[in-house]
């Protein structure tokens, strides 16, 4: 189980890491441990907190948004010196906030939270943003139930999924804009769901994993229009899925997630086409059945999933470190050979179908080209006859002018001639 849902580590542009998380009767604490140095002891920064609160990390700042005992959202701001409190902006619904949420991207800042309206006893999924020079208030989605949602940074702004009305919804909020699009239904969801999403933006692809019924489904969205079809929600593993994640390493896509004490992952090296089957992530924790969930966070990097081991309070096992062969977290991982095998087999198979299909391609390129060739052949004898056609009609229209002229010549002829005449007949008619 989890013992709290909100928990950060933070690592600067001096590779410093700082761990933020709550305990209750305490509120927020924070321990820093520099690049070779011991961590400092727990220093408290915020008593009036709950464990309802998000921190992000931009250049040198560290902003940590949180909301506290009186049901207000407050701002911290780290500006590489001292801690220092900033006003937010007015609420624009009034009620119960939940699930604080802060991105940072490059000097914009993103606020949401979910909120429950007093008034209609509704849940509105609420956005506020700084563009670097005012706050903008957006209400994204409401609901009769709460809105479970998940947001990201994208190359042009955020990424967004959220369920309302037992929807599954996708949308984005665009820096050019400045509004939020049309949302796109993913699947359908019980608004008494609460699935764990994760997107990442790789490839020229948006690539989404969520839990639905225990069952992990995982959708791409190329350039253009979403999926038409079922058969793009694919189902990764169906023993319950808590913290999926997917990650673009070394040209492959990795999905990780967390099921029943353990962690798993499968791969996919031709961009989400086809995947492997899943398989472990062995540990020196047998176990992971009581653990935190962490986000870490880097400068210009999307925050990364990783797992926290409570009987050990530094003991961390940080998914994008597992993969990494120079760091201590590459020994907890073992590669399932007979799984990793399949999954060759099956990308054998696929590439054998492909050259298949070109073979066959070829033959038709082959024919298309022969054909090709007939036709310019009849295209040439036409074009030859069509020049002949042209000297022949050139020619007749020369003899056309010179019969013309013949006969405008013998026409002049005709009426001297006829002049002559008259006057020998009619001798008379000269006076």
């Amino acid at each position: 189980m989890l013992k709290y849902k909100n928990s950060y580590v933070i690592e600067d542009l001096k590779g410093t890491h700082w761990y933020f998380y709550f305990e209750p009767d305490e509120g927020i604490n924070c321990i820093i441990k520099p690049i070779d140095e011991k961590e400092s002891a727990p220093e408290n920064l915020v008593n009036t907190s709950t464990d309802e609160f998000s921190v992000d990390i931009d250049r040198d700042f560290i902003y940590l948004l949180y909301s506290d005992i009186n049901n207000e959202l407050n701002l911290l701001i780290w500006n590489g010196k001292i801690w220092s409190k900033s006003p937010l902006m007015k609420n624009p619904i009034n009620g119960s906030i939940q699930s604080p949420n802060i991105i940072l991207d490059n000097g914009f800042v993103h606020i949401t939270y979910e909120v429950n309206n007093k008034k209609d006893n509704g849940y509105y999924l609420v956005h506020h943003f700084w563009n670097k020079s005012k706050w903008s208030s957006y209400v994204v989605a409401n609901s009769s139930n709460k809105i479970p949602y998940f947001l990201t940074k994208g190359s042009s702004g955020l990424y967004g999924m959220y369920i309302e009305k037992e929807q599954l919804m996708y949308s984005n909020f665009n820096y050019t804009s400045n509004s939020w699009t049309k949302p796109v239904i993913i699947g359908n969801a019980r608004d008494t769901d609460n699935p764990f999403i994760y997107m990442n933006s790789a490839n020229n692809s948006i690539h989404i994993l969520y839990s639905i019924d225990d069952k992990l489904h995982y959708v791409r969205k190329t350039s253009g229009n979403w999926p038409s079809n079922n058969e793009q929600n694919k189902i990764l593993f169906s023993d319950g899925v808590e913290y999926p994640n997917i990650l673009f390493i070394g040209g492959n896509l990795w999905a990780l997630w967390y099921s029943k004490g353990f962690l798993y992952t499968c791969l996919s090296a031709d961009n989400g086409d086809t995947w492997s089957e899943p398989f472990k992530i062995s540990s020196e924790v047998d176990s992971l059945s009581i653990c935190n969930f962490i986000s870490l966070k880097k400068p210009e990097f999307s925050r990364t999933r990783a797992f926290y081991h409570i009987k050990n309070p530094y003991y961390l096992i940080l998914i994008d470190d597992i993969f990494e062969p120079h760091s201590s977290g590459f020994s907890y991982f073992t590669f399932y050979i007979n799984q990793i095998q399949q999954y060759i087999n099956q990308l054998s198979n696929s590439l054998q179908e492909e050259k298949n299909k070109n073979k066959e391609l070829i033959k038709n390129m082959q024919k298309i080209e022969s054909y090709y060739k007939d036709l310019s052949t009849q295209y040439s004898l036409l074009k030859n006859s069509y020049g002949n056609l042209l000297r022949i009609v050139d020619n007749l229209k020369s003899e056309y002018e010179n019969i013309k002229k013949e006969n405008t010549a013998l026409k002049k002829e005709l009426e001297k001639a006829n002049s002559g005449l008259i006057k020998k007949i009619f001798p008379w008619s000269r006076s």
